[in-house]
């Protein structure tokens, strides 16, 4: 089997004067690789989006800044500074992967992308919006709840120590989305899939951070790779 090209969004670091550059950490790349694809780093105009979509076989939403909340209908309750290029180009590219039925992953603020792509919404702020400290920062670690039969399943079932770098995360689900996973007793949701089993996934842990301390994270981007072989 050919080696999948995966693209992997990047974030953004903007210059006073200049466009500034685009920018991910090595670690997902890494996970990509070690796990059987080729990562392609990837930025641009939401209009290119379909055409990027249909050459590469499988995309990785990465981690970075909060989403708009314009891009789900609200005005801003707590959400941070947003990237409203990012924003455009990564919602587009992610409905164009859907509708031609290729695998998605979301991680952190991907699985928010992803859900909001899809129609969904998102607390904005959870101390603020749930009266309660989850765990956001460096280091910082929390057991989630993982369903049974999910796409997390067989490698990572049950309770699981996940890492913990958000304030926000997926409210109202998507269109064909359900929640998998959760923290908080199930008050916060930790991971998405469609509802009629295609390769369209989310996690909001950072799993590329994980993998040596717990290789079974590797499945996550094991099973992305492959569903982007097929």
């Amino acid at each position: 089997m050919n080696k999948p090209l995966i693209a992997v969004t990047a974030g953004h670091e903007y210059e006073d004067k200049g466009a500034g550059q685009a920018c991910l950490g090595l670690r997902y790349i890494q996970a990509v690789e070690d796990n059987g694809g080729i990562p392609v780093l990837t930025s641009g105009r939401p209009e290119l989006a379909e055409a990027l979509a249909k050459r590469v076989d499988g995309l990785l939403l990465s981690g970075g800044c909060d989403v708009d909340p314009a891009c789900f209908g609200q005005q801003n309750r707590g959400a941070g500074k947003a990237d409203v290029r990012r924003d455009a180009f990564e919602l587009a590219l992610c409905q164009a992967m859907i509708r031609l039925d290729k695998p998605v992953l979301g991680i952190c603020r991907g699985i928010q992308v992803l859900n909001v792509a899809l129609g969904g919404t998102l607390i904005q702020d959870i101390p603020s919006w749930l009266g309660m400290d989850h765990p956001n920062g460096t280091g910082l670690r929390h057991e989630v709840q993982i369903e049974p039969g999910c796409f997390l399943t067989p490698q990572l079932q049950g309770r699981r120590r996940v890492n913990s770098t958000h304030h926000q995360a997926v409210d109202k689900l998507g269109e064909g989305l359900r929640a998998v996973a959760y923290a908080e007793a199930g008050r916060v949701i930790e991971a998405i899939e469609a509802e009629d089993g295609r390769p369209v996934w989310g996690v909001q842990w950072h799993p590329e951070r994980l993998r040596e301390e717990d290789p079974a994270m590797n499945s996550i981007f094991q099973k992305l790779i492959l569903a982007a072989g097929v």
